[in-house]
């Protein structure tokens, strides 16, 4: 029996709201509202101990993927990236059942460009060997009313 892995990516901003579903295998299809962009997501590690590993996606330099990757930077979008294992069909068409096998979620960290393609590294900016928590603003949605002296 075949078995073939097909990625999954969600581009979105902080409040959720999602500017980009792309999914990397059927070429020409829209599968579970992601439609094709031919994109490589690279490899996901598993490990015990903690680490700040990060995950490269690299797409075709494109004026779309230039201007999605220097907005996200400027804006600091999130990416979800899932891994599916399915049978193949016959047809070609996508199949009636598939198995996440693996998820990444990051933030957009850096890039880099060439002539053929963009990579966009994605990734977390927490030290997970270290206390830190993410950047705030002070506001008095967050903290309440200061304190008059």
């Amino acid at each position: 029996m075949t078995i073939a892995v097909a990625q999954f990516l969600r581009i979105y901003k902080a409040d959720g709201t999602t500017l980009k579903r792309w999914q990397n295998f059927w070429v020409g299809l829209t599968v579970d509202s992601y439609t094709y962009e031919p994109f490589d997501g690279g490899a996901i590690f598993s490990r015990i101990t903690p680490s700040s590993d990060s995950l490269d996606i690299v797409f075709p330099a494109t004026n779309e993927a230039y201007s999605l990757v220097e907005n996200g930077l400027a804006l600091r979008y999130l990416a979800t990236l899932d891994f599916y294992q399915f049978v193949p069909t016959a047809s070609g068409s996508a199949p009636a059942s598939k198995t996440k096998i693996a998820s990444y979620t990051g933030e957009f960290s850096s890039a880099t460009v060439n002539e053929t393609t963009v990579t966009l590294q994605i990734g977390t900016n927490l030290d997970p060997t270290e206390a830190q928590v993410p950047p705030r603003k002070f506001t008095t949605s967050l903290v309440g009313q200061p304190p008059k002296v």
